[in-house]
């Protein structure tokens, strides 16, 4: 949702200035929110992917029994220091004189790129190294149950999401760096466009795919009660149908025999 909001955002602020340049730094502004949202997502998802991979092991129950606040902050804080330090490095190496096309990865050209490009895409290659390992893990267990299978389903989204996601936008980039290619507008757009569709993906796919999702995500999003409300409208709309139909009487049919 963040992402899909500063799309947005940064559409209307282009519309209100006519133009398809917009001042860096307020592009940067602009981007905060979604470049600490991207940043994060991968170390949150590696968490997601080790929290599986140990969870079939049995020291790991008794060691989050024991640690939990421990356990939360392990998952919470490596991503949002990352955030928090791209968001003030990006404020911190800004061009004030210079006018871009505004797209999530403009903030982040420079040495600020190559560092975060390196980092991220060894926390993807962690993130299906785990996943591999869950799965091989997985069926030495020779578990046949649904659950199982949508655990299989789960994982495969997720690594195909970070793949197809987070290491083909900065593949485009370091190739972008490797060619020297300084105005690339509409390839900068497509590479932003790349990381939003795979962190915004997640969500649907799960709930397309996974029941026991599904159900979570009804309670706390509270997408059971508009399913329910939807409902009710429908069944009223049916009952007021059924009672404008006319009464006809039933019809009796006669049959008489002849001798």
């Amino acid at each position: 949702m963040v992402m899909i909001s500063s799309i947005l955002i940064t559409t209307i602020v282009h519309n209100i200035v006519q133009s398809d340049l917009i001042p860096k730094p307020l592009c940067a502004y602009l981007q905060l929110a979604p470049l600490f949202a991207s940043s994060t997502s991968p170390f949150f998802l590696l968490g997601i992917a080790m929290d599986r991979l140990f969870s079939l092991m049995r020291f790991y129950k008794p060691l989050i029994a024991s640690h939990s606040k421990s356990y939360i902050i392990a998952h919470i804080l490596p991503g949002c220091i990352l955030g928090t330090a791209l968001d003030v490095l990006v404020l911190r190496n800004q061009n004030y004189d210079e006018e871009v096309l505004c797209s999530l990865t403009t903030p982040i050209q420079g040495p600020i790129d190559d560092v975060f490009s390196k980092l991220i895409i060894a926390v993807c290659i962690a993130i299906v190294l785990c996943n591999v390992s869950f799965t091989i893990l997985l069926k030495k267990l020779h578990l046949k149950s649904e659950k199982t299978k949508s655990i299989y389903r789960s994982v495969v989204v997720i690594s195909l999401s970070v793949v197809i996601g987070y290491i083909s936008t900065l593949a485009m980039l370091s190739i972008k760096g490797v060619l020297h290619l300084n105005s690339t507008p509409y390839l900068d757009q497509f590479a932003g466009l790349l990381i939003n569709i795979s962190i915004s993906v997640n969500f649907f796919v799960y709930y397309g795919i996974s029941k026991e999702y599904r159900a979570i995500f009804d309670k706390l999003l509270g997408i059971g009660h508009i399913k329910a409300a939807l409902k009710g409208s429908k069944l009223s709309t049916a009952q007021q149908a059924t009672a404008l139909l006319p009464n006809r009487s039933p019809i009796k049919i006669v049959v008489s025999h002849v001798i």
